[in-house]
């Protein structure tokens, strides 16, 4: 019983709680900052990453990787998602929308996932790891060759890059749209009464 009282005390200050402007810790301006820099990476073209190739005076390629701008995009919310944390908390609504955004995001990546191979000498084995490879990843495959009889009669594996480039697109470009509608709910609690760190506040 005195655990559940605590564990209740905790939210509502968690709740209540407001920052002094003559604090040096100021959630208000981190949450601010954090809710920029969302803007400023969702307001670029959502593409997958790429390489930029660019002659040297000496005559050498210098290689420049242009990062994923959905992967930025995604990570941005993250980190306002975590900044938030304390206020997800206590509100109930918001924690719910979090269990549907976490399942949504179960959805994408076992739709679009792939298995683990392990090549071991001349085989190909299945794991029971399944994850989203990178662009461009070579993907193991035991190619078999029979003979006029329909025999198995030679074998070798092939690595075939890209393989699984159809996927890991289709994962992230469903990934920014599930992220998109977090934003949306993010926004939503921070335009609460409770919540609002952006309410110009009299007191100190």
């Amino acid at each position: 019983m005195a655990e559940e009282m605590s564990t209740e005390e905790d939210k509502e200050n968690l709740s209540e709680a407001e920052y002094s402007k003559k604090s040096e810790f100021s959630k208000a301006l981190l949450v601010e900052k954090a809710l920029e820099m969302v803007k400023e990476k969702r307001a670029r073209e959502m593409k997958e990453g790429y390489y930029n190739f660019i002659p040297m005076p000496n005559g050498d390629v210098k290689k420049i990787y242009i990062p994923d701008s959905r992967k930025e995009f995604i990570g941005s919310v993250d980190y306002l998602k975590s900044i938030l944390a304390p206020e997800i908390e206590v509100n109930e609504s918001m924690k719910e929308k979090i269990k549907e955004f976490d399942k949504k995001k179960l959805e994408c990546f076992e739709k679009n996932a792939i298995i683990k191979r392990i090549v071991e000498g001349e085989s190909v084995n299945l794991t029971d790891e399944r994850y989203i490879p990178e662009m461009d990843d070579s993907h193991p495959v035991l190619m078999i060759g029979k003979n006029r009889m329909g025999e198995r009669a030679t074998e070798h594996i092939d690595y075939r890059v890209g393989f699984n480039n159809y996927n890991i697109r289709r994962y992230w470009n469903e990934l920014v749209v599930i992220y998109d509608e977090l934003l949306a709910q993010l926004n939503i609690l921070l335009s609460s009464k409770k919540i609002n760190y952006f309410k110009q506040k009299t007191g100190y």
